[in-house]
């Protein structure tokens, strides 16, 4: 049987140029030192932005590979959409968004399910992977990823928050929230 962990956070700190703050670096040093107990990540998967690299960086210490994944962060056709609804939203649970219409809901689940394949392709061969994104993605992603909807479509992720699955012979089998 094989048994992987996937820890999806959203990414630390920003400042308003959207870079890392000194306090947001702090925050993924704890958050790393953390995880470090209880797992030993193998690879990392990030949203293109910097914070977001940025976070995975610090998180895993630079010691594994990091892969660039455009599907884990929102696309570029539709981010003035979403600006503007985080805009009018701000950080918020899935199901705040969902509820601004079924196009929304429908695109949000789009997102997560293409990144929640891209999560399983690129960590077919390693027990333990990190997944850096941004607040909105990370709800969709775990909607798509588990059978535990309402608990991801209630939780809000602030920074360095997210969850933690157990993917058991490529079915999930649990799934628990991390808080920093």
């Amino acid at each position: 049987m094989s048994v992987k962990k996937v820890i999806v956070l959203r990414h630390s700190l920003k400042g308003c140029d959207g870079e890392l703050t000194n306090e947001g670096i702090s925050l993924a040093i704890k958050v790393g030192e953390r995880i470090k107990k209880h797992h030993k990540i193998a690879f990392a998967i990030s949203s293109p932005e910097g914070r977001a690299i940025k976070t995975a960086g610090i998180i895993t210490e630079h010691n594994c590979p990091i892969q660039i994944a455009e599907e884990v962060g929102i696309p570029e056709k539709d981010m003035t959409t979403v600006l503007k609804l985080f805009g009018k939203l701000g950080n918020k649970s899935l199901a705040t968004y969902c509820a601004e219409g079924k196009d929304v809901e429908e695109k949000l689940s789009e997102y997560g399910r293409k990144a929640w394949e891209v999560i399983m392709e690129a960590s077919a061969e390693r027990n333990c992977v990190l997944v850096v994104g941004h607040e909105v993605l990370i709800g969709a992603i775990g909607a798509a990823a588990t059978n535990q909807t309402q608990l991801i479509m209630n939780a809000v992720f602030d920074e360095c928050n997210g969850f933690i699955v157990t993917v058991e012979d490529d079915q999930v089998t649990a799934v628990r929230l991390f808080k920093n």
